[in-house]
């Protein structure tokens, strides 16, 4: 069992720590490979997966069902606690609601149970992804506007791959084959983004890890404890509130960015 165990996670671990040391000695610019995967490799693997036939949305609704109870009942929970703290729900709510369910969680899940795993882990990324981009955004600004989201081409994927899944149009398999080659590139540039996060850590920089911390965050920002480690703000989002401009931080991190 232990043996089973090491060899899911070592091998995430091993591109992490291989990267950490890299990413110390040659700060690679990783702006480019943001921009493709985001663009171009995570939507191929979304729309690859959903649209296998190893994917059954039908048994696999469970898991998305679970997928949306862990995401809007962390909101709920964690709601009342953001107005017990004073604290403000846009900065304290969001990042309690969103893993980063892309970055390790998809790398796992194929070690783990392979693409039949993928498949569903994919599920939970898109439907994680799909409440970001709609109930994450209305929380921080309720008057924003709900049409550029299907702009996204991460969105755009989830549509099409939903629809392939439901109606089971036919598709030539050299076609298919060639969209899980490009999206099966997404797993080790996730691992190449988790790497560079953590290899460019230093005094006064702070990653938003997790779900928990970013919240833990946004506490000491507001209380002042956290000088040292304000957020920088995002391109675009200057002079903006600082809460938004964490919440941005927040949304980084999500998508596998250095988040400060």
């Amino acid at each position: 069992m232990v043996e089973r165990l090491l060899g899911i996670i070592l091998p995430v671990f091993m591109v992490i720590a291989l990267g950490y040391v890299y990413a110390r000695r040659a700060r690679p610019d990783m702006t480019w490979v943001n921009r493709i995967n985001m663009n171009v490799l995570a939507p191929a693997l979304i729309f690859s997966a959903l649209a296998s036939k190893d994917f059954d949305l039908y048994a696999n609704r469970g898991v998305i069902l679970g997928a949306i109870g862990v995401v809007v009942g962390s909101g709920l929970l964690a709601w009342p606690f953001a107005r017990l703290l004073h604290e403000d729900v846009r900065t304290f709510v969001p990042p309690m609601m969103f893993n980063n369910c892309g970055n390790m969680g998809l790398p796992l899940a194929v070690l783990a149970f392979g693409q039949q795993g993928l498949s569903a882990m994919v599920a939970i990324f898109t439907i994680s992804n799909l409440l970001h981009f709609t109930v994450g955004v209305h929380i921080i600004n309720r008057h924003a506007a709900f049409w550029p989201v299907f702009r996204n081409p991460m969105v755009i994927a989830t549509f099409v791959g939903f629809a392939f899944a439901i109606l089971h149009p036919p598709i030539p398999d050299w076609l298919m084959l060639a969209i899980k080659m490009t999206g099966d590139a997404n797993d080790s540039a996730d691992a190449h983004l988790a790497w560079r996060a953590h290899g460019d850590g230093k005094l006064g920089r702070m990653e938003l890890r997790d779900n928990w911390s970013a919240g833990l965050f946004a506490y000491r920002h507001r209380h002042g404890g956290a000088a040292r480690t304000r957020a920088r703000p995002q391109s675009g989002s200057a002079g903006a509130p600082d809460s938004v401009r964490l919440l941005a931080a927040c949304s980084a991190q999500l998508h596998g960015r250095r988040a400060i």
